[in-house]
């Protein structure tokens, strides 16, 4: 059989916080991470280099919190650092796969990231 041309050489992938937690809820839930990491390392296995974005709204919301009084650049930071919970955890389970990965982040988090 030949092999197929892939369409993509490199793809970005976002992933909404909401992906991360159990239905109808909020919150962290390993085995939706260990199933998006199956599913990065089943497109990786085609030869596609990845680069993904994820979100912190499973955990916390910026827009959310600044209307519960809490001042909106705090709030807005908090929501960054939720999105790095969200990555460093799914940095582990793609890890957990022997498949390589970085987190990077625009606020500073020495010796974490």
């Amino acid at each position: 059989m030949p092999k197929r041309k892939r369409k993509y050489k490199r793809v970005l992938l976002k992933i909404s916080g909401e992906g991360f937690c159990p239905e109808n809820s909020s919150g962290i839930d390993n085995a939706k991470f260990a199933s998006i990491a199956r599913e990065i390392r089943n497109v990786k296995n085609t030869g596609v280099e990845i680069a993904i974005v994820v979100g912190g709204g499973n955990i916390i919301r910026g827009a959310i919190l600044s209307k519960s009084g809490i001042d909106r650049t705090r709030a807005d930071q908090l929501g960054m650092i939720a999105t790095v919970i969200n990555a460093i955890i799914l940095q582990d389970s793609l890890k957990k796969l022997k498949i390589p990965a970085c987190v990077l982040s625009a606020i500073q988090i020495q010796n974490i990231v």
